[in-house]
């Protein structure tokens, strides 16, 4: 049995562990699975917001070389044509041309007062850097005071027929405007100049934000806590078929860990950047690992009771079955091969006294030949009942005096912790009592002899039955139980002959019934 219980429990943990393992592997999975669908997000909010500031950004080089052209050829460049230009692009707040020397030539802004675009510290940087390149510029996003209206500049050289500067367009783009027609941009996406490093658009800022978030440079000159020059040559020394390639990556943060895609716009010279906490993928991962570990957790637990409910069956079984290997099926005693076991668990770690009663029925015979052995069997049930009454006072325990039947089958069994009757066989019995004082002894003995002794009713028919007992000591007449018995059963023969009587064993009358 203890056998069963170590291989059905050792079963049950393989299962837990190939299960835990299980578990591993499907959460990692799934880890992986949520990091593997950040980063592509990243990547697709930066393909999408790059895309959609290039081709507003290429718009506006278009309508500069437009209005550059129209300057050149038309001295009479006025409001007029703005204006027609104006209505084609709503995010287009104003227009000024001026000369390399920073003088005004033209301006839509006819009531305000315009920053002097070579000495002012919002533009002076970004309107050099328009002088010394072919490609339009984008300037910092500043305040502009006379209007109280944000603005992201855009500014462009005009060069005539002889290639000489003639002067700068610079069209101002509403950045509240373009905020709220980018109203769906991802709120992680950054655009960020190369040129001095300032923010020129976040997803997600109200107009109270504007003032920290653009007027001040990235910490230290660097994006996302790297070099650009660095980041510039990573993105040339990738081998992709891509038109723009990517950086990701992660990377610590004075915030924490965080998930970051970057793309850089080498026309326009920005940054599209994204970065995600790498707290949020853990917090993904918990809610989507909680109802695994809670559907882990029930499977376990039902696997338990399940495998607890197969012991506890297959224990009820085999105590069964055991049972009714040592009992009596007639009169639910134990049977004669509890004998040994009974004497075996006795004398474990110490010598037990006892006495051994050997009782048998005299002229049990002529009822089964007279009346049948239903009758037999009746009676056979009596005595056995009487024997387990008669052995209560016998008892040591007192406690234990008043159980006469077992109490999961309610079935006669065991009196005392260590006082038995057996059925040895049939109409036999053999009776253990832990105690070597004759007195004790010889008075249980009477009991026995006198309960069996009164009158049974079966059937309206009255019987009377009496026994005999063969008695024999251990450790005094012998430390075998085959011999024990063998002695009770000689002391039988002569109990017999007087009947209704007990007998001690002497080793007189052994030798007088051997010779």
């Amino acid at each position: 049995m203890l056998k069963f219980k170590k291989n059905i429990w050792l079963l049950f943990y393989l299962i837990v562990f190939i299960g835990t393992t299980l578990l591993a592997i499907a959460v990692y999975q799934k880890y992986d699975e949520i990091l593997q669908s950040t980063k592509n997000e990243q990547k697709h909010n930066i393909q999408l917001y790059h895309d959609r500031l290039d081709t507003l950004f290429r718009e506006q080089e278009i309508l500069q070389n437009v209005l550059a052209n129209t300057y050149l050829n038309n001295p009479y460049f006025n409001n007029d044509t703005f204006n027609t230009l104006l209505d084609l692009n709503p995010l287009l707040l104003g227009l000024i041309i001026v000369s390399k020397e920073g003088d005004l030539q033209f301006s839509s802004f006819t009531e305000l007062r315009l920053p002097d675009l070579l000495r002012d510290k919002n533009t002076q940087q970004w309107f050099q850097e328009a002088l010394d390149t072919e490609q339009m510029v984008i300037g910092k996003a500043y305040l502009l005071e006379s209007s109280h209206k944000w603005i992201l500049p855009v500014r462009k050289k005009i060069i005539d027929a002889n290639g000489n500067i003639v002067a700068v367009i610079s069209t101002a783009l509403d950045l509240t405007m373009l905020h709220m027609s980018w109203d769906d941009m991802d709120n992680t996406v950054q655009v960020t100049l190369d040129n001095g490093v300032f923010p020129i658009l976040r997803g997600g800022l109200k107009i109270g934000e504007y003032a920290q978030y653009y007027n001040n440079s990235l910490p230290g000159m660097h994006l996302l806590g790297q070099d650009l020059s660095r980041l510039k040559a990573q993105l040339s020394a990738q081998n992709t078929s891509y038109l723009a390639p990517m950086i990701q990556n992660d990377e610590d943060s004075p915030v924490g860990k965080v998930i970051y895609t970057l793309r850089y716009n080498s026309r326009y010279r920005f940054w599209t950047s994204a970065e995600t906490p790498y707290q949020m993928v853990l917090q993904k991962l918990y809610q989507q690992g909680f109802y695994y570990f809670i559907f882990y957790l029930l499977l376990i637990v039902t696997l338990f009771s399940l495998f607890r409910w197969l012991i506890k069956n297959e224990i009820k079984k085999i105590d069964e079955l055991t049972y009714n290997a040592e009992h009596d099926a007639l009169t639910g005693l134990a049977n004669h091969t509890v004998i040994n076991k009974h004497f075996t668990e006795m004398q474990k770690g110490k010598k037990t006294p006892f006495a051994l009663l050997y009782l048998k029925l005299d002229n049990f015979n002529n009822i089964n030949k007279a009346f049948g052995h239903r009758y037999g069997h009746i009676i056979l049930t009596q005595v056995a009942k009487r024997i387990l009454q008669s052995l209560v006072p016998c008892s040591e325990h007192s406690v234990q005096r008043k159980k006469l039947f077992c109490p999961k089958t309610g079935k006669p069994c065991l009196v005392g912790l260590n006082t038995l009757a057996t059925r040895y066989s049939g109409d036999e019995f053999v009776i253990f009592i832990e105690s070597d004082n004759r007195n004790e002894i010889a008075e249980c003995a009477k009991l026995i002899l006198n309960n069996i002794a009164l009158p049974y009713v079966t059937n309206r028919n009255e019987f009377k039955v009496s026994a005999s007992i063969g008695i024999a000591f251990f450790p005094a007449d012998a430390f075998e139980i085959e011999t024990l018995l063998s002695y009770a059963d000689s002391s039988i023969e002569i109990a017999q002959k007087r009947r209704n009587q007990y007998q001690f064993f002497s080793q007189n009358n052994h030798s007088q019934l051997t010779r």
